[in-house]
């Protein structure tokens, strides 16, 4: 168990705690169970083969570098380590995107405070779409997380206003790097063709399996 505890065999444990007699569970809530334990055991199994599969391919994208550099001298990659690989035939590719975390110091108080003036200032109306920007932006997720990409749209306004200028000034002091995260997606074409993602996603998953199950529907339907 989780929590190291042993149970007694021929109970189970409920949601209080509490041990319960095998005996007197009902047959439906020990199929229940069962069924949830065995999902959750291939969830569990498939979690850390996409654990494995990410380290080794990033183990495997740096010793193509390296090998590259040792060799050819050269050097695959962009900012920030940003890479594209892409195969002899053209028709697959793996793409590495390596972005800097972040997050904000004392200095944002001050930025939305001068911002916040501007808005005051400027007039009425003229100015409702930026106002909705900087409102979108300082406002927090349900995790109580700043919109990180949102703010940072906010640095790439150029306005000519004083005011807005000290604001932006505090806004790009209050940046504070926490990291990098690294993303890495799957491509593949025919030829000739448009790159398609090779979605490692369970949501994905369940699209493809209803989409399929309609195109089964209507094809059986069209025979009557």
């Amino acid at each position: 168990m989780p929590d190291g505890i042993q149970i007694p065999e021929g109970y189970m444990r409920d949601h209080r705690g509490d041990l319960i007699a095998v005996k007197n569970i009902r047959p439906i809530d020990l199929l229940e169970t069962q069924t949830v334990d065995k999902i959750i055991g291939h969830a569990l199994e498939l979690r850390d083969r996409i654990h494995r599969f990410y380290f080794h391919s990033i183990d495997d994208i740096d010793a193509f570098l390296k090998l590259a550099a040792e060799k050819y001298n050269a050097k695959r990659g962009g900012k920030k380590g940003n890479l594209v690989l892409t195969s002899f035939d053209g028709l697959r590719q793996v793409r590495l995107q390596v972005q800097e975390r972040v997050t904000f110091g004392h200095e944002l108080h001050a930025a939305k405070v001068l911002i916040d003036q501007c808005l005051s200032e400027w007039s009425e109306g003229a100015n409702d779409h930026l106002r909705a920007v900087v409102n979108h932006a300082f406002r927090v997720d349900n995790d109580n997380q700043l919109n990180v990409s949102a703010i940072l749209d906010l640095l790439r306004m150029e306005i000519a206003d004083p005011t807005w200028q000290r604001g932006r000034e505090a806004l790009k002091d209050s940046l504070r790097s926490i990291g990098t995260s690294s993303y890495m997606r799957f491509y593949q074409r025919q030829p000739g063709g448009k790159w398609q993602a090779i979605s490692i996603d369970i949501a994905n998953a369940a699209i493809r399996r209803d989409h399929a199950e309609q195109t089964s529907e209507a094809e059986g339907g069209s025979d009557e």
